[in-house]
């Protein structure tokens, strides 16, 4: 980069640098600093509002993943397995997973067989590098294979591998003289697999005998058979969803002759748990309000402080949480279900009391608690929405006002390149004036001592 090049006059001995600089330097001073330093203030405003919106948004998507704005938010059950039989270790014969279920209950579980998949070899082969000398086509679960003359054992099942057939194929090689091609079906059920076997391939094999049955099975497949509360159930999966509603069970093992049993309470607890999440979800919007309206310790003011958006989404969680629901009798608003809040501010849920109100009144408790969802996430869209906003329009405002000022600045260093070259050339013209006024001041000395020279 070239460096600064300084214009000295040198009749004048003036640092015409320097003084255009200060010239522009002050210009500079009272029109693009004053618009940094408000592009500066602008700035610390937009990020402010970002976290802002981003505690907002925490909140409403919080409410939104959770449900707790609706019915299903609250449907949240545990589960426990059982057996009077103390040689029966229940977790061992299924596992249970909980979805939406539609309420407590409990239900006895007998498992009497498990899902298997089906399992066939075939005749032992004298190799499986050597090329097998059959071609023509073969068909596994209705998806065609090419069998080629130079295939070998070991490419036949690497092609049933690669066919997504459903099927998968494997060598077990006994001795170095038999070898055989090992088919397992890959999704369980008693069905098996479909073989079908126009250039008897399969039956070369020993896959398929010459009636098209199949011959050397190794396991047949099975179906899951168990029963709850006495209905035969039988399923192609060990995985049973939807016989009780909500609810997967993962079957394991059997237990024929001592029943399970499969027990289904209300969580109450985990209730507890999302309301508090949310608590503290609240709070942190409440400590974000209450920090952006303090003055900091060296008594400079905070981006947003007295900015009424702020107050109106505080007063908005105050008045969610005083708000009567109607319908109700016995409790009535938030606050009378343990929230309350403490002398700085923050939202606190006591948790003895939420779940004392819980377990006497749950209906009017949901209420409340569907109301007070509904409520925040209503009034959170109104700051967050991505598109109408109110946060969203006023961070677009900022930014085109940022935008503007850099235009701005960008015109007035662009207009004060153009001054200092005129004022460059100004005082290069004035450099030369001085110049050539010396130079005649030198010629009229010289004549003058001239003249007084001759006189004498």
């Amino acid at each position: 980069m070239a460096g600064t090049v300084s214009m000295t006059g040198l009749t004048s001995d003036i640092n015409w640098t320097n003084l255009i600089n200060d010239i522009i330097n002050a210009k500079k001073a009272s029109t693009i600093t004053p618009l940094e330093n408000k592009k500066t203030t602008y700035q610390s405003k937009l990020s402010a509002y970002q976290s802002f919106n981003s505690l907002l948004l925490s909140l409403k998507n919080y409410i939104d993943d959770n449900k707790l704005d609706t019915q299903t938010g609250y449907a949240l059950y545990t589960s426990t397995l059982s057996s009077s039989n103390p040689s029966v270790t229940p977790a061992n014969i299924l596992s249970v997973s909980l979805g939406t279920v539609t309420g407590p209950g409990s239900y006895s579980i007998e498992v009497t067989n498990i899902a298997q998949a089906e399992k066939i070899a075939s005749d032992a082969q004298a190799s499986k590098t050597e090329a097998l000398v059959l071609s023509g086509a073969i068909t596994l679960n209705n998806k065609e294979i090419t069998i080629g003359a130079d295939d070998t054992l070991s490419i036949i099942a690497s092609k049933i591998n690669s066919a997504g057939a459903g099927v998968s194929a494997g060598i077990i090689s006994i001795s170095d003289t038999e070898h055989r091609l090992i088919i397992e079906s890959t999704t369980t059920g008693q069905e098996g697999m479909n073989l079908i076997d126009n250039n008897d391939i399969l039956k070369a094999l020993g896959i398929l005998d010459a009636l098209d049955q199949k011959k050397n099975i190794i396991r047949p497949g099975a179906n899951a058979s168990l029963k709850i509360d006495g209905y035969n159930i039988s399923s192609t999966s060990n995985s049973i969803n939807n016989v009780i509603e909500g609810v997967t069970l993962t079957i394991k093992d059997t237990n024929s002759g001592s029943p399970i049993t499969l027990s289904i309470k209300e969580a109450t607890d985990a209730i507890n748990g999302k309301i508090s999440a949310m608590a503290t979800s609240i709070n942190s919007i409440l400590s974000y309000i209450k920090t952006q309206n303090t003055y900091s310790s060296n008594k400079t003011s905070n981006p947003l402080i007295g900015d009424i958006n702020l107050n109106i989404v505080r007063n908005s969680i105050i008045n969610a949480i005083f708000a009567e629901v109607e319908g109700n009798t016995v409790y009535k608003t938030a606050s009378s279900i343990g929230f309350t809040f403490s002398n700085d501010g923050t939202l606190t849920l006591n948790t003895t009391r939420f779940s004392n109100a819980l377990s006497s009144n749950k209906a009017e408790v949901l209420n409340i608690l569907i109301n007070l969802g509904n409520t925040l996430k209503t009034d959170m869209n109104i700051y967050v929405n991505p598109y109408t906003g109110t946060l969203t329009q006023v961070e677009k405002s900022i930014n085109e006002t940022i935008s503007n000022i850099d235009k701005r600045i960008d015109e007035l260093n662009k207009r004060y390149e153009r001054e200092t070259e005129i004022l460059k050339k100004k005082y290069n013209s004035l450099e030369v004036l001085i110049s050539s006024s010396k130079l005649m001041k030198n010629w009229l000395t010289q004549q003058a001592d001239y003249l007084k020279n001759q006189n004498r």
